[in-house]
């Protein structure tokens, strides 16, 4: 199980995750995320195992993820199991409601 959880929807946010994975790993923190580590398809139960299992839930923030169904329930479920959220922003999208009740709280 990986340190910490790296939640992102595909697309433009790809090469960025891959740096924050490849600069987590050389600081020697391990990190899990999708298109990595998961290959063969969207695996429901390794995500919540990984999620529930890390120290740190990373949100790579940008307006195709504040919009995923697949982020949120990613959000959802780090918020349930008491996770430390960060937040990494990568344009200047606001915050869905969605988001904002799970990422502003406390």
């Amino acid at each position: 199980m990986a340190d910490v959880f790296i939640s992102y929807s595909t697309g433009k946010a790809d090469n960025t995750v891959q740096q924050i994975a490849d600069a987590l790993d050389a600081a020697g923190i391990s990190c899990w995320y999708m298109g990595r580590d998961s290959r063969y398809g969207r695996f429901p139960e390794k995500i919540a195992l990984e999620i529930e299992n890390c120290t740190i839930f990373l949100l790579v923030l940008n307006e195709t993820s504040n919009k995923s169904k697949h982020v949120q329930n990613e959000v959802s479920l780090a918020f349930e199991n008491d996770k430390e959220l960060l937040l990494f922003h990568v344009d200047n999208c606001s915050l869905s409601y969605y988001m904002r009740y799970y990422c502003l709280g406390e």
